[in-house]
C-alpha cells in the first residue's frame, strides 16, 4: 500500500468511456447503477478541521452540500477522498436531475443525498493503485449506518446485459461497468470504465430541459 503523508489538495475524477456495444459479460466486471446527477469528489482533513466537495473541473462546491459535510465527518477516518455523485431521488427511488438543479437554485439541502462509489485515499493511503473491488469493500465498511443523505453504490458481479436491462426497464439513466482489477487514474478517460446508456432516458431528459427552461451545458461543470 503506497503511503501519502500529505492529502492531496485536489483530484480529478477518472472518466468512463462510452460502450457502443453495450455492457461486456463476464465476473471480472462490477456493474453499478448510473445516476443522473453532479458528479462531485470530496476532500475531508481533520487537521485542517474541513469538508470539501469539488466538480470534475475542479470547482470548488462546498457551501452548497454543507449538511451532506456533516455527514462525512461522521465518518471513522482523519482524511479522506470520495468520489460519488450528488442527486435528488423521487419517490420511485430513481435520480432526477431537473430536481437536483432546481433544489441548488432553492439552497435546499434537505432532498440532497451524495451517493459514494469509490475510496481513493484513507488516513496516509494512497488508495489509487489498489484494486476497484478492494477499494469498494473498504469504501462499504467506512459508509454504513443509517444516514439518510450519504449512500454506498453497491455493484453486481458479472451479469452485465442483465442488469443493464434492468435498469432500463426501471427508468434508470444507466450503468457504469467497471474492471473488478482497475486502478483508479486521476483524470484519465479509460476503458476500464464503461458507461451505457438507455436508449430513451436522454430522449426524456430533452423534454424536461424545455419544460423546466434549463441549458444542459451546466451537467458538466
Amino acid at each position: 500500500m503506497e503511503k501519502c503523508d500529505d492529502l492531496p489538495d485536489l483530484v480529478k475524477p477518472m472518466l468512463a468511456t462510452l460502450s457502443p456495444t453495450g455492457p461486456p459479460e463476464g465476473d471480472g466486471w462490477l456493474h453499478e447503477l448510473k445516476h443522473d446527477g453532479y458528479r462531485l469528489l470530496c476532500r475531508l482533513d481533520r487537521n485542517r478541521d474541513q469538508v470539501d466537495f469539488y466538480t470534475r473541473r475542479g470547482f470548488r462546491w462546498s457551501e452548497k452540500f454543507r449538511d451532506i459535510g456533516e455527514e462525512i465527518r461522521n465518518l471513522e477516518a482523519a482524511q479522506l477522498w470520495l468520489d460519488g455523485e450528488i442527486v435528488v431521488m423521487t419517490e420511485e427511488g430513481r435520480s432526477c436531475f431537473g430536481s437536483l438543479q432546481e433544489a441548488i437554485a432553492r439552497r435546499d439541502q434537505g432532498c440532497l443525498a451524495y451517493y459514494v462509489f469509490d475510496l481513493l485515499h484513507l488516513d496516509g493511503e494512497n488508495l489509487c493503485w489498489e484494486p476497484l473491488e478492494g477499494r469498494k469493500k473498504r469504501l462499504k465498511g467506512l459508509v454504513q449506518g443509517d444516514a439518510w443523505n450519504l449512500h454506498y453504490v453497491d455493484y453486481q458481479k458479472g451479469f452485465g446485459p442483465e442488469f443493464f436491462e434492468m435498469a432500463c426497464a426501471y427508468g434508470i439513466e444507466g450503468a457504469v461497468s467497471k474492471r473488478a482489477e482497475s486502478p483508479y487514474r486521476p483524470g484519465v478517460r479509460s476503458r476500464d470504465w464503461l458507461k451505457t446508456i438507455c436508449r430513451d432516458y436522454h430522449k426524456t431528459r430533452r423534454v424536461a430541459w424545455k419544460w423546466w427552461g434549463q441549458d444542459p451545458r451546466r451537467d458538466r461543470l
